[in-house]
Order: C-alpha cells, then structure tokens, then sequence
C-alpha cells in the first residue's frame, strides 16, 4: 500500500475546475491509499466551523467516504485555513493533527507541516502569524457575523497577494539553517510541507531531504510514497507526470 500527501488545494466555490480536480483524486487516486495526509490550505479561506457551504460539506462527505472505505485522512492546517474546528474534522472523519508531526514513514524519521512557519525571513508575516493565532483573537473573530468575517477575511488576502509582490523570493522562501535547526531538534530525516507552491525533493547535508508539494490549479501535485518517494503532477483526467523521484526509500 502507499501513503499519499498533499497541500495546498485552495479549494473555493468559485473555482469548480480544482473542486472537481480534487474530487476525481479523492475519488480514483486516494482511494488506493492506505493513508492520505493534507498538509494545510485545503481551503481558500476558513471563516469558521459554522459557515459550512454546498461546496465544503461536498468535501466532508467526500472524505467521510474515503475513511470508512480504509484510507485514514490526517489533516494539518495551513494560514489560510487555521480556523478548521472540531465540528467540520468530525463530519469528514479526518484526523486533526499539530503542526510539526512526526511519523515514522518506511523505517524514517519524518517531519510534517505546513510550512509557513519555516519562512522566518519573513518577519512582517511571522509576526502578523503570531497575532492572529491568539486564542482570544479566534474567539473575538468567530463571534463576528458571517458576513463581516467574509468581508475581514477577503481584505486579508487581497492585502497579503499585494504585500507578497513587494517581496523577494528570498523573504517568501524558507530559512534553510532554521530548516536544518528543526529537523535537528525533531530528530528527523525527512522533511514534508507545502506552503510555497514549487514542488521540489532538496537533499540536504548527511542523506536528509527536504519535500515541498506544490499547490493546485490546472493540475493537481501529491506525493507518493511506496518504495521511493515520488512527487506527480496530474491533470484531471488523471494524467500523471513525475516530477522528482527520491529512490529506494523503503529500508
């Protein structure tokens, strides 16, 4: 069997094309899995557990569905959808997990995030990060009405999407000593995360490796691993292609 991961989907009811997308992957691809993590930003934009649309309970039965045939769903939040609850992980029947989780996958020793926090260059975000994942923050924005958190959460990304085109891609991209620091601290060899939307295997000094998956528009990006660890692009006919492999993985 094979695990599968995947991030940054972004999946918003205005753009049916990557809904659908991620659908046909649940559908065909996840369901051969023996587990599938999301690493983050499944969603656009996270307003709350109470705002549940057409589109997002589409998802949770989806996904629902998916566990009960014996593909375990584990989920980790990404900056976009850091407000996921309790209520929306129980009607998908995914696991929440914290970020910066260790499993062992194939005999290694494998961290797992999102992978914003890995940006410190970055210290305007980092800071604005620290600020809104107050937990008296969380609660103050989730008394909000519906349609002001709508309107509070669209002005944040649009602002964010201005704000990241002022920025080198030194800034956008990970500290790589942080990187090397973490992996040493969580006693890891690999490293699994999106966030930064260029899919890439980086080897790292004393056979440590760094995975980015990368995020989804026309196509879709996951990560398989069975023997060696393969990073695919796929189109929604299932049309995949490799884009890195990292080979016998499997001790």
């Amino acid at each position: 069997m094979k695990t599968l991961f995947i991030s940054d989907i972004h999946l918003n009811q205005n753009n049916p094309n990557v809904v659908n997308l991620f659908l046909n992957f649940l559908k065909y691809q996840a369901s051969t899995a023996n587990s599938l993590y999301i690493l983050g930003d499944l969603f656009d934009i996270w307003i709350g557990d109470d705002h549940i649309d057409e589109m997002s309970l589409k998802i949770s039965k989806t996904l629902k569905n998916l566990a009960i045939q014996g593909t375990s769903c584990y989920f980790i939040r990404g900056n976009r959808d850091f407000l996921i609850g309790k209520k929306y992980t129980k009607l998908a029947n995914i696991i929440l997990l914290p970020n910066e989780t260790v499993i062992n996958l194939n005999g290694k020793s494998t961290l797992l995030l999102h992978g914003d926090t890995l940006c410190t260059h970055d210290r305007k975000y980092q800071n604005f990060r620290k600020t809104i994942n107050q937990n008296w923050i969380k609660n103050f924005f989730l008394k909000l009405p519906v349609h002001l958190r709508i309107k509070i959460s669209n002005f944040i990304k649009k602002t964010s999407i201005i704000s990241n085109k002022n920025k080198t891609s030194k800034i956008m991209d990970v500290n790589q000593k942080y990187v090397l620091n973490l992996m040493q601290k969580t006693k890891t060899c690999i490293m699994i995360h999106g966030h930064t939307h260029i899919p890439m295997i980086h080897c790292l000094p004393k056979s440590h490796y760094r995975i980015v998956l990368g995020t989804w528009n026309n196509t879709g990006c996951v990560l398989e691993a069975k023997k060696n660890l393969t990073l695919i692009k796929f189109s929604k006919h299932l049309k995949s292609t490799t884009l890195y492999t990292l080979k016998n993985f499997k001790n």
